[in-house]
């Protein structure tokens, strides 16, 4: 048996006899425990919420909004641990992720083992006492204990197993049915899970737009505000203003990991990119060289068939983003032999679908798809757009 697990039989009886109340050594004796421990003691077990920041040096997908965990002390058996929900790294398993395989877990590991790794990869990590009832620190041990018995069993996916949402879910139950008041709410909290979440990824576009382009439609559905906490930054900052009890839930210890944040540039952005996609078809079409028609509805094909591949045959994305499809799907390319047909109606249907996604009150679509359909739209329209000018130009001839 783990080490974490020797010597933690929680307490939960009666600390009355015969309405006086009981001495420590004779509540250990009414519950099996030969010892003078104080289990009542509200540093019996100490459970701390640790922040990890991101950092360049840990560029997982997910990874890049921090992660959270659980820091668990029994000073009085000599335990401490750390408690994490988490997955391999996205990046690193990019098969299992993409076919739905990848999988989430509670893992327990010594701390000073566990902050190994973020002294490895520069990550600052600051740790926050979490101001909880005894029975319910101890409570809160033992469902961890049972959930690291479990191995990785959940689906990935951030916003319902990921270690933000999942930390506040465990200690929901551990303090039932005592409740967490909340007092304040950051501002963001009013907008959707998809737009919070675009502002913890400022500075990492390509990221926003992968996460977006597989998820966005999850993202945009309706749920508590408490639901929403699946940054570990808005955990912090919305606990440091909630109670349990009439007394602070959170209070900052320090640093357990020292490191100066670091900030994220991307040198060359992916709606420049997408821009740099319309001139470079505005020139082709201006040169008449054809062959760009195979890279635009290349991209739509292989993306569109990502998409539908994602969609009905793997478990990775729960909601469809059917919007998408408009725009990234391999009919182009395979018709593209009979393009005098369908060329300015597809091109109209894309420029309908521009105003559409930019008049929606929510976003269907990150922007950059906007101006890559611009650019496909243009394409599409060459030979109309040829036509006009040559008549313009006949004119002014005359």
């Amino acid at each position: 048996m783990n080490k974490y697990l020797i010597g933690i039989i929680w307490l939960l009886s009666s600390v009355l006899v015969n309405g006086q109340e009981m001495t420590v050594a004779e509540r250990n004796a009414a519950q099996g425990f030969n010892d003078t421990i104080d289990r009542l003691d509200p540093d019996f077990v100490k459970v701390s919420l640790c922040y990890a920041e991101p950092t360049e040096s840990n560029n997982d997908l997910f990874g890049i909004i921090g992660h959270c965990f659980l820091r668990l002390q029994c000073p009085s058996f000599g335990l401490d641990y750390c408690f994490s929900y988490e997955s391999e790294m996205v990046n690193a398993q990019l098969d299992k992720f993409l076919v739905g395989a990848l999988e989430m877990g509670m893992f327990a590991i010594p701390t000073d083992e566990y902050l190994e790794d973020y002294h490895v990869w520069h990550r600052a990590v600051h740790e926050y006492r979490l101001n909880l009832p005894p029975d319910s620190e101890q409570r809160l041990w033992e469902m961890l204990d049972k959930e690291v018995l479990k191995g990785p069993h959940q689906k990935f996916d951030l916003i319902k197993h990921g270690c933000g949402i999942s930390i506040v879910h465990f200690i929901e139950k551990a303090i039932a049915p005592t409740r967490i008041e909340y007092t304040y709410w950051p501002s963001h909290f009013d907008k959707s899970r998809r737009e919070i979440l675009r502002m913890h990824l400022t500075g990492y576009p390509w990221e926003r737009l992968v996460i977006f382009t597989l998820f966005g439609r999850t993202y945009d559905e309706e749920c508590p505000k408490k639901e929403k906490l699946i940054c570990p930054n808005d955990i912090i900052d919305t606990w440091s203003h909630a109670t349990i009890d009439g007394q602070p839930l959170l209070s900052y210890i320090g640093d357990i990991v020292e490191y100066p944040s670091v900030t994220h540039k991307e040198p060359f952005s992916p709606m420049i990119c997408m821009w740099l996609i319309v001139l470079l078809t505005i020139v082709f079409i201006i040169i008449n060289w054809n062959e760009w028609n195979y890279i635009l509805t290349g991209a739509q094909c292989v993306l569109g068939l990502l998409l539908l591949f994602l969609y009905y045959v793997s478990s990775v994305a729960d909601s469809p983003n059917l919007w998408q499809l408009v725009l990234y799907n391999p009919l182009p390319l395979l018709l593209w032999h009979w393009k005098r047909y369908w060329q300015i109606p597809y091109a109209c249907l894309l420029l309908i679908w521009i105003i559409v996604s930019m008049v929606m009150p929510y976003s269907m679509v990150e922007n950059e798809h906007l101006v890559f359909a611009l650019a496909v739209a243009l394409y599409m329209s060459k030979d109309w757009l040829r036509d006009k000018y040559n008549y313009v130009t006949s004119l002014k001839t005359k």
